[in-house]
């Protein structure tokens, strides 16, 4: 599976399960149980949520290793549906409920690194129906896919020192006596 793929199966579960610890009428937003990965099937009663990525790009500003894991920018896009003569109220009312839903756990869970809205806009529909369009913007590392099989771990990788991490595991040694080495 795609990091994305992922990445936006898990923002739909976020949003569509209950507040934990919470009978299971208690949503994190009135869409309750209907938000959607990607389209809201046509028959679905308003208000819903539907959950989409609008792409992904490598950071620039992240060196590329060819062996290491790759930083990655993602535009996950939340479109939330209401109706009803309240609708411009009911549409704010729900794009908090996802931002403050998404400001709960804005790693989602381990798999991002970070998460933050963008921008909203907003426009009227068919029938009454008034929709927003919520733009956040995530950081995520995946490795580059190999010729073994599926993607390693999704982990975030850093270190301050040059020499360390999985590369370099065979020049570690173990300090048996609980004093740092001297440096070389």
């Amino acid at each position: 599976m795609h990091p994305k793929t992922a990445i936006r199966h898990a923002l739909v579960a976020h949003l569509r399960n209950p507040l934990s610890g919470s009978p299971p009428s208690n949503h994190r937003t009135a869409a309750q149980g209907r938000v959607f990965a990607n389209r809201v099937p046509a028959s679905t009663p308003f208000p819903c949520l539907a959950v989409r990525t609008d792409g992904d790009k490598r950071d620039p500003s992240h060196p590329v290793n060819a062996d290491g894991p790759v930083r990655r920018l993602l535009t996950i896009l939340v479109e939330g549906t209401v109706a009803g003569g309240e609708a411009e109220d009911d549409l704010d009312a729900l794009c908090l409920e996802v931002e403050d839903a998404l400001r709960a756990d804005p790693t989602l869970g381990g798999r991002l690194e970070k998460f933050h809205w963008e921008e909203t806009a907003v426009a009227g529909g068919e029938g009454g129906t008034m929709v927003a369009m919520m733009s956040f913007s995530a950081a995520y590392h995946s490795h580059p896919p190999s010729e073994d099989g599926p993607f390693p771990p999704r982990h975030v990788y850093g270190s301050w020192e040059p020499n360390t991490g999985p590369p370099h595991l065979p020049d570690y040694r173990e300090i048996a006596d609980g004093r740092q080495p001297e440096m070389v």
